[in-house]
């Protein structure tokens, strides 16, 4: 019973630890978007980008 404990405490760190990589990637990934779109806000038509 302690050895399942364990294990699904660990289970648990690492759902909670995944979901927070993800969470830190995404806002990671529309930061470096958002710098782009303003560096390159004149040469917005260039890109392939359609909105």
């Amino acid at each position: 019973m302690d050895k399942l404990k364990i294990l699904k405490e660990i289970a648990i760190i690492c759902i909670i630890f995944t979901y927070c990589i993800s969470i830190i990637i995404d806002s990671y990934i529309k930061l470096i978007e958002f710098i782009c779109k303003s560096k390159n806000h004149p040469k917005a038509k260039k890109g392939g980008h359609k909105n």
